[in-house]
């Protein structure tokens, strides 16, 4: 389904040109409904949760509040010329995100930290996090 749905928002796009860029189009509300719904369905199929997931949604709040603040410091770092969009882009991801998880773990080490940027659930490994099977009586 997320497939069919980008086809659409490809085809609205270059079809319907006059159409603003905005996130209140039909065909893009549709879309991430679309991806929601496929990872909700793929996620209900896993048996254990990765470790990196559980690592990301320790840090996740911390890394809402500060991503945008270290975007706008890469943006104002103008690439090299020889670097290309895509690897900008990926690497400009990568970079946001190791920065806040680095800079919300040495503010929570703080007094105040946790009221800066949130406070750190630190989860402990136990059986690979395995997910509970609901039974239905």
């Amino acid at each position: 389904m997320p497939v069919i749905t980008f086809m659409l928002v490809l085809v609205v796009s270059k079809v319907l040109v006059t159409v603003p860029w905005s996130s209140k189009r039909i065909d893009m509300i549709l879309y991430s409904l679309s991806v929601i719904f496929f990872i909700i369905y793929v996620t209900s199929k896993l048996k254990t949760l990765p470790s990196i997931v559980m690592f990301i949604s320790s840090y996740s709040f911390s890394i809402y509040l500060l991503h945008k603040a270290f975007l706008a410091l890469i943006k104002v770092m103008h690439p090299p010329e020889w670097i290309g969009m895509y690897v900008y882009i990926i690497s400009a991801f990568i970079l946001s995100l190791l920065l806040s998880i680095i800079v919300s773990y040495f503010l929570n080490r703080l007094s105040i930290g946790k009221y800066l940027v949130g406070a750190i659930k630190i989860y402990k490994p136990k059986a690979n996090y395995k997910l509970e099977e609901k039974k239905v009586s």
